[in-house]
C-alpha cells in the first residue's frame, strides 16, 4: 500500500544481523556506515522510473537512527510500530524497512538494493503492486 505524500517522512533502516553483537557491526555514529547509507538511498532514488520531478534528497537522522538500532538491538523481526508522535519529536509516521543478513555479507548497498529490487512489482501510472514492494515505494516515494 502507498501511503500519501511520503516526502515528508524519514526513512530507518532496521538491521536485523544473524550474529551476536561485536565490535564489527555497524554502528550508528560510524561516518564511513552513515556516508554509505545515505549514498545508496540516494542512488537508487536518483534511477527510478519514471524519473521524479522533484525527488528529495535523503539525509541521516540521528533520532531515527537510535530508535532503529534500539529497535534492532530487541532481535525482532517485525516491525516497530510506535504510537503516534513517538519514534520522531518532528514527524507522526516514519517509515520503516527492515533486512535480515548475515554480517559478514552486509553493506548498506545491498540492503538497499533488495529493496529497491521490489520495483519490477510496482506499477507507477496505478500506483499499486502486484507482490510485495512496499520497501520499494518506502525508498523511493
Amino acid at each position: 500500500m502507498v501511503y500519501g505524500n511520503k516526502l515528508n517522512f524519514l526513512w530507518t533502516l532496521g538491521f536485523y544481523l544473524v550474529a551476536s553483537q561485536t565490535p564489527t557491526v555497524p554502528s550508528i555514529e560510524d561516518k564511513k556506515f552513515i556516508e554509505d547509507c545515505v549514498a545508496a538511498h540516494n542512488e537508487m532514488r536518483r534511477t527510478v522510473q519514471p524519473s521524479a520531478a522533484n525527488m528529495k534528497y535523503m539525509t541521516w537522522d540521528e533520532g531515527l537512527a537510535k530508535t532503529a538500532k534500539s529497535w534492532a538491538n530487541k532481535c525482532k523481526f517485525e516491525h516497530n510500530y510506535c504510537p503516534a508522535n513517538r519514534c520522531h519529536p518532528t514527524f507522526a509516521y516514519v517509515g520503516e524497512n527492515i533486512w535480515l543478513g548475515i554480517l559478514y555479507q552486509y553493506i548498506p548497498a545491498i540492503a538497499i538494493r533488495s529493496w529497491y529490487n521490489e520495483r519490477q512489482f510496482y506499477t507507477y501510472s496505478s500506483q499499486q503492486c502486484t507482490k510485495v514492494c512496499g520497501h520499494y515505494t518506502q525508498v523511493n516515494i
